[in-house]
């Protein structure tokens, strides 16, 4: 019998002349809600290094619920096209 195994945590690394050394977290977790049934939210979370400039917080996060990912995806493609 075979398992599938899941990830649920992908890492992009970024890497550009402004940012060293940074990373881009997608997870998927499982939020309690108040019908005793977990809801699915994505986590996104930008994580920089120390050494960067003009940059105060090391580390941004946005919890986003699973049904609006759809529309996060047709509005990062809309702004790519630009």
């Amino acid at each position: 019998m075979k398992q599938k195994i899941k990830k649920l945590a992908y890492t992009i690394p970024l890497d550009s002349d402004y940012i060293h050394d940074a990373n881009i977290v997608v997870a998927k977790i499982n939020v309690p809600s108040k019908k005793d049934k977990k809801q699915t939210a994505i986590s996104i979370s930008l994580n920089l290094n120390d050494d960067t400039k003009d940059i105060t917080h090391p580390e941004w996060k946005v919890i986003i619920p699973k049904r609006k990912v759809k529309e996060l995806r047709k509005a990062l493609k809309r702004i790519c096209k630009d």
